[in-house]
């Protein structure tokens, strides 16, 4: 009797052999896998928080779990940057984000994190004078008052109904001024005050209101002009209105834009102020009588976020939706450069007060810092790439 022969396909289960799952404290946005030749497998894991995780397996021992060998979290932030500032110094630079801000100091030509402050949901902040303390805006309205070398809170001032929109520091450097969803603009007294949960000896920084001013529309972005006569404020009806920063009365208003202003700056001898929009747009205007000295239209492929003066000169830097940086001349309204590799929309910049890097955050939860080189850049070159 013969028999006939029998093909089996194999199956899945008899070509690869399940292993212990590796459990992630967040959801994966790319991981790495290296095996060595004793069957060692090394998994490195990148989380959508931000963090980075090196697990260890051994793959000969079907019940071995993964044992976690490192992790990389302090660094950097868990969600994407809001704002940055560059201190009065150029020693530090503060970035604030949903959980966190965090001071970074230039150590061997990198930048290094040095104080991790919890905060909640911050939207914009800003260096007090001395820079030792620094002051968020946050999303539930409130401003948080920390001390960066204490490494504390020193007090969550309720200043807004709605949310802080910007934040800036007076003319007289003696308090600061900040804007809300709430149609107001809050003028606020540095002082010093005793409270023995601090210290008994010390008295600490806090603020008192001075003045509120309604406005007719939501304040999205504030600006003080370097010579102190003037405060430009951007409202949520497309336009801006400018103020005598003493008396508060409008000295004229910009309008064009086709969407809200998101971001503006002054130069640095008050002639000129530059606004981006979520129109794609910029527009440069004359701080003398509000005219529109220039239209770029569409400066960017998607909305304008973010935007800044190089310090003593008219040159100024453009972020976007788009991803992407562009450096202008103010005064020739030419583009100069175009500064790629951020991998998601540009959220915030600074220029350092030397006016020697930009620092720039993206959404893809980086920080960027860009330097500036002896290399003579050619507009020709630049116009035909």
């Amino acid at each position: 009797m013969v028999l006939n022969s029998l093909e089996i396909d194999p199956a899945l289960v008899d070509e690869f052999q399940a292993l212990e799952p590796i459990q992630m404290s967040g959801k994966i946005d790319s991981f790495f896998i290296n095996v060595d030749e004793n069957d060692i497998a090394k998994v490195v894991v990148l989380l959508k928080n931000n963090s980075i995780c090196q697990y260890k397996l051994d793959l000969k021992v079907k019940d071995h779990s993964a044992m976690l060998c490192h992790n990389i979290m302090l660094p950097g932030h868990r969600s994407f940057v809001r704002s940055l500032n560059y201190s009065a110094d150029n020693s530090m630079i503060l970035s604030a984000s949903e959980e966190a801000v965090k001071i970074w100091k230039s150590y061997k030509d990198e930048e290094t994190c040095t104080h991790t402050l919890k905060c909640d949901s911050a939207l914009c902040s800003v260096f007090v004078t001395g820079n030792s303390h620094c002051i968020i805006g946050t999303k539930n309205g409130r401003l948080e008052i920390f001390d960066i070398n204490a490494r504390e809170m020193l007090e969550s001032v309720q200043a807004h109904e709605g949310s802080v929109k910007c934040i800036t520091i007076s003319p007289d450097q003696c308090g600061v001024t900040s804007g809300g969803s709430d149609k107001e603009v809050k003028f606020w007294d540095f002082e010093l005050i005793t409270d023995e949960q601090y210290s008994v000896s010390k008295k600490r920084l806090s603020l008192k209101l001075k003045r509120t001013l309604k406005m007719p529309e939501e304040i999205l972005y504030l600006k003080y002009s370097p010579d102190k006569n003037k405060l430009a404020v951007a409202l949520l009806d497309f336009t801006v209105q400018v103020l005598f920063s003493d008396t508060l009365k409008l000295a004229f208003s910009l309008y064009g834009h086709a969407l809200p202003v998101t971001c503006m700056d002054i130069s640095y001898d008050s002639s000129l102020i530059v606004t981006g929009s979520e129109d794609k747009d910029v527009r440069i205007w004359s701080m003398e009588f509000g005219s529109c000295n220039k239209f770029l239209k569409r400066a960017h492929d998607k909305g304008i976020t973010c935007l800044s003066f190089l310090p003593k000169t008219h040159y100024f830097f453009t972020g976007g939706r788009d991803n992407v940086i562009k450096q202008w001349d103010a005064d020739n309204f030419q583009k100069i450069t175009t500064l790629k590799g951020h991998q998601n929309e540009v959220s915030c910049m600074t220029v350092s007060p030397d006016g020697s890097t930009l620092v720039t955050a993206s959404k893809d939860k980086s920080i960027r810092i860009w330097e500036k080189t002896n290399e003579i850049l050619v507009l020709e070159e630049e116009q035909e790439k």
